[in-house]
C-alpha cells in the first residue's frame, strides 16, 4: 500500500449556471477565498463545476503564490468543469467527453480525465459528471441513462487496460439511495459487497446523510449542514446529498486506498451562516 496521500475535491461554484453563460461576478471574491482555503487545507485536486474559462482563469491568478498549480478548462465548456491540481502529485494524461445521442441529442454522462499520480505515476480514471437538473421531471430518467454510460465506459477501459483505480465526482442531483446512483451506476454502501464483486462502485457518500454528528442530550441546535446542496424552500428537509465521491473496490485494498474518515462535506464558515443556512448567492457546499 503506498505511503502517498492524494486529497480530491468538488465544489459545484455556480458561478456560470448550465445553459447560460452568465458570469456571477457578485460571486467571485468570495468564490476565490473558498478556493484558495480548500487549495491551502484542503485538497491536491479539486474539480469545480459551473465555471467557465474566464472564471477558471481568476481561480488560478488568484491561487498563484501556491505550490506548483496546474489548471484543466474544456476548450468548449458543456459541463462547465475545471481541475486546479498539484502537478508535483498529479498529472493529466488525457480527458474525453463519456456521452451518446439519446432521443436526438448529444447527452454528456461525465468528463473522464485520465491521471498518472504519486511517484510511480499509478494510473487512475477520474469521471466528472454534472447530471441534468431535478426542475424537470423527464430528466430522472435520463440521469439513470448517464449512469449506464459511465458504468460501461468504466468497464469497457478496465477490460482493455487493467486498472480499476476509478473514481467518480461531481453533483449528481439525485442522493446515493437513488435510482440513477444506486443502480445506473451500480453502487453500493457495503464494503464487503463491493470486494466480492468488483464490478460494483463503492459509495461513501452514504455516510454524508443527514448531519455529521449525533445530538447530545440538552445539546444547542448546530449550523453542521445535513447534506451538500441547500434547498432554500424545504418540504421535509433544507438539505440533499447531490454531491457525491464513488470509488471503484481496488480502493479498498489496493495500492491506493480510500480514507473514509476525510470524505466529509467541507462546512466552512464561509459559506454557512449562524443558523445552518447558506450565505446568500451559493448553494452548494463542497
Amino acid at each position: 500500500m503506498s505511503a502517498e496521500t492524494l486529497r480530491f475535491g468538488w465544489w459545484n461554484t455556480g458561478l456560470v449556471p448550465r445553459g447560460t453563460y452568465e458570469f456571477r461576478e457578485s460571486r467571485m471574491s468570495l468564490a476565490e477565498a473558498v478556493v484558495k482555503r480548500l487549495l491551502v487545507e484542503e485538497v491536491d485536486l479539486l474539480v469545480l463545476g459551473e465555471v467557465n474559462p474566464p472564471t477558471a482563469d481568476r481561480f488560478r491568478q488568484s491561487c498563484v503564490d501556491l505550490v506548483d498549480r496546474g489548471v484543466f478548462v474544456e476548450e468548449e465548456p458543456r459541463l462547465g468543469v475545471a481541475l486546479l491540481y498539484d502537478r508535483t502529485k498529479v498529472q493529466i494524461e488525457d480527458c474525453v467527453s463519456v456521452s451518446a445521442v439519446s432521443f436526438g441529442q448529444q447527452r454528456d454522462a461525465a468528463w473522464r480525465f485520465t491521471l498518472r499520480v504519486g511517484a510511480a505515476r499509478t494510473p487512475m480514471d477520474l469521471y466528472v459528471v454534472h447530471w441534468p437538473s431535478r426542475m424537470v421531471d423527464t430528466q430522472r430518467t435520463m440521469r439513470g441513462r448517464l449512469g449506464d454510460m459511465i458504468r460501461e465506459d468504466a468497464r469497457g477501459r478496465d477490460a482493455t487496460r487493467g486498472s480499476r483505480f476509478v473514481l467518480v465526482i461531481g453533483d449528481f442531483n439525485d442522493e446515493p439511495f437513488d435510482e440513477s446512483v444506486a443502480f445506473g451506476l451500480e453502487s453500493t454502501r457495503d464494503r464487503w459487497l463491493a470486494r466480492q464483486r468488483k464490478a460494483l462502485f463503492y459509495n461513501p457518500s452514504w455516510r454524508l446523510l443527514g448531519h455529521p454528528t449525533p445530538h447530545r442530550i440538552g445539546a444547542p441546535s448546530e449550523p453542521a449542514p445535513a447534506g451538500s446542496y441547500y434547498f432554500k424552500s424545504p418540504h421535509s428537509t433544507r438539505w440533499l446529498s447531490f454531491d457525491q465521491l464513488l470509488v471503484s473496490a481496488e480502493f479498498l485494498d489496493g495500492e491506493w486506498q480510500l480514507d473514509e474518515r476525510k470524505v466529509a462535506v467541507w462546512g466552512t464558515d464561509l459559506l454557512l451562516g449562524e443558523k445552518g443556512t447558506m450565505r446568500q448567492w451559493f448553494d452548494h457546499l463542497p
